[in-house]
């Protein structure tokens, strides 16, 4: 149901990391879609809370 938005947002955040310097070869990302929900997607306010980016700082 929510997997394309996310893709495009990943997405849009790695092109950030990178225009700041970032090698784009140590940039990455994975759409969870509907796999990996934080909240209810019965509300709205858990469907916001699902809508969201994660990143890990993994090394130098």
């Amino acid at each position: 149901m929510y997997t394309q938005f996310p893709i495009t947002k990943y997405k849009h955040t790695n092109y950030y990391f990178i225009s700041l310097g970032l090698d784009k070869n140590r940039v990455s990302f994975i759409g969870y879609g509907n796999e990996r929900p934080i909240d209810t997607n019965k509300t709205k306010s858990g469907r916001d809370k699902n809508r969201r980016v994660e990143f890990k700082i993994i090394g130098k």
